[in-house]
């Protein structure tokens, strides 16, 4: 016997949860289900914070380099001209805000492209009917006690796939 996959809509959300319950008590397999809205008790996530990250990657990328110039121009190659001192740390401060700002610019484009390419699943991740209303879809041996089963739980609609 082929193994059959019933996608079955329902009126409202409290018989489809109520299908889905007697379903598993009846040995059936709902392989997914989909509602036309997100639960009510499901809260989404703020995400992880990527302002916080970049600018930290600025600030450290702004440090970094002033301590590099500062290291450069008072120990590693220290010139006098001029008179100056070796730490002259205004003439540090434009290339240190430069070194920040592609700093956090690298960061907020890696972190956006992950952010991109890392996406959640679909809400739809099996191809339900374009049809509103609360679907399940379940698959089983016998198609025949499949769908008597779902006809006696107020289904109002139901759409067959034979599987492979």
């Amino acid at each position: 016997m082929s193994r059959m996959r019933l996608y079955a809509r329902f009126a409202d959300e409290e018989r489809w949860k109520d299908a889905e319950k007697q379903w598993l008590v009846q040995g059936w397999e709902p392989v997914a289900g989909f509602r036309p809205f997100a639960p009510v008790e499901v809260h989404a996530s703020p995400g992880p914070p990527f302002g916080l990250w970049v600018a930290l990657a600025g600030l450290g990328c702004a440090s970094v380099m002033f301590l590099f110039e500062t290291y450069v121009a008072v120990w590693s190659w220290p010139l006098s001209l001029g008179g100056k001192p070796d730490f002259s740390w205004p003439a540090f401060v434009p290339p240190a805000f430069e070194a920040g700002i592609l700093g956090a610019a690298t960061v907020a484009l890696g972190l956006g492209l992950h952010a991109l390419t890392h996406q959640p699943p679909e809400t739809r991740p099996l191809d339900f009917p374009d049809e509103g209303g609360f679907w399940w879809a379940v698959e089983g041996e016998d198609g025949e006690a499949l769908y008597a089963s779902a006809l006696a739980l107020g289904t109002e609609h139901c759409v067959w796939e034979v599987l492979p």
